[in-house]
């Protein structure tokens, strides 16, 4: 599993996963990953879990949030 919070706090980034500098460097270990055949994983979001498959993923974790906003979003009461 890749990490991208771990991996920014290491890099100098804390809490910036998606700095320029910390994406590069988790598309890089994915490369490598994929070039040696092993499977590898990292945090999707719906909007990114396709792409990162095309990429070669294949093990994806969410948030409890993320899993409860998506499964109530049909039950939630507009305010308006």
């Amino acid at each position: 599993m890749i990490g991208p919070n771990d991996l920014a706090a290491s890099m100098g980034h804390p809490g910036q996963p998606t700095h320029p500098d910390v994406q590069a460097a988790v598309n890089d270990i994915a490369n490598r990953l994929r070039a040696h055949g092993m499977p590898f994983g990292l945090p999707v979001a719906r909007d990114t879990a396709r792409d990162w498959h095309a990429k070669g993923a294949r093990l994806f974790y969410l948030t409890l949030t993320q899993i409860l906003n998506e499964g109530l979003h049909p039950w939630r009461i507009d305010p308006t």
